[in-house]
């Protein structure tokens, strides 16, 4: 389940983009360069 804030609360998108066939929105997203997975435990989760 997503809550979502109305819509008069939500940042506007900051690109539109739009087509006959398609619409492109901008989604700005944390990118951590440096994040290094070491490996895969025994239980199924990853060394980081």
């Amino acid at each position: 389940m997503v809550a979502l804030r109305p819509a008069e609360q939500r940042p506007a998108p900051l690109f539109v983009s739009t087509s006959s066939t398609a619409v492109a929105l901008a989604a700005p997203a944390k990118l951590n360069l440096f994040l290094e997975v070491l490996g895969r435990r025994r239980d199924g989760y990853h060394e980081l």
